[in-house]
């Protein structure tokens, strides 16, 4: 009985002394396995640069990054398919030369500056314009802009307004007006050597438009992904008095009435 007490005794003294030389698991490594996990699996940008191509010419293609413009000797062959207006990916081949390619990983609802400041838009009607604010009456109440420039604006006439936040004030970036918009179907689309996207359109009224989308337009849509029959609105800067009309494009948004396969 002694010899089993004296047993019993060392067992235990060598479970505990196991258990106090065991590593502890921190209550946290779960979330530190996880975390380390999310970091290994990010994946680095596909491209050595991306960006909005605002010009294609015999230098090459010129892009817009951040607030600089990069210009890349891009094969013409390459760019053929590719409009002014697009973002694209740049990556660097040998001898000094690039290649472009659509950016799929852009997103064109996802409004910001060059300086990378989100833009915000509304909607509503202008109840007053002086030297330094336009105060625009919305459904959530009034918002006070602060001028930028002139705006041939006046009390009364209904727009859209893309402005930033900043500090102490909304600064109003540009303005939409409401009564020029055009609501079309596109018939044809062609592009020019410079890259400009021409879209001939017509409205439910049969008036035919030659739309002209420059490097200072802005869409909704990759423009390459725009289709014949697709409904599309268009707020303009002008538009002449030819048949079709030359629509120059402000703003060109690709309506939701679009069917979705």
């Amino acid at each position: 009985m002694k010899k089993l007490f004296i047993l019993v005794l060392i067992l235990i003294s060598v479970l505990s002394s196991s258990c106090e030389n065991s590593p502890q698991q921190p209550d946290n490594q779960d979330d530190k396995n996880k975390e380390k996990l999310y970091v290994n699996s990010s994946e680095p940008s596909k491209y050595s640069s991306q960006g909005k191509i605002i010009k294609i010419d015999n230098n090459g293609l010129h892009v817009q990054v951040g607030d600089k413009v990069n210009v890349y000797d891009v094969d013409p062959e390459r760019t053929k398919g590719l409009y002014i207006g697009e973002y694209v990916g740049i990556n660097e081949l040998n001898g000094g030369e690039f290649d472009a390619v659509l950016d799929e990983s852009h997103d064109y609802n996802a409004r910001t500056t060059s300086e990378g400041r989100p833009i915000t838009r509304i909607t509503g009607t202008v109840k007053e314009v002086n030297k330094e604010n336009i105060t625009i009456i919305t459904d959530q109440g009034e918002v006070k802009l602060s001028k930028t420039r002139d705006f041939d604006l006046e009390s009364g006439e209904q727009l859209m307004a893309d402005y930033v936040e900043l500090v102490g004030s909304n600064q109003m970036l540009a303005f939409y007006d409401e009564a020029s918009k055009l609501n079309v179907t596109v018939k044809e689309i062609s592009r020019d050597t410079n890259g400009t996207m021409r879209i001939y359109a017509l409205s439910d009224n049969s008036v035919e438009y030659d739309i002209m989308i420059g490097a200072d337009a802005f869409t909704n849509f990759n423009h390459s992904s725009l289709n014949t029959d697709d409904k599309i609105i268009v707020y303009p800067n002008g538009i002449s008095g030819d048949v079709p009309a030359l629509v120059d494009a402000k703003l060109v948004l690709l309506s939701q009435a679009k069917k979705k396969d």
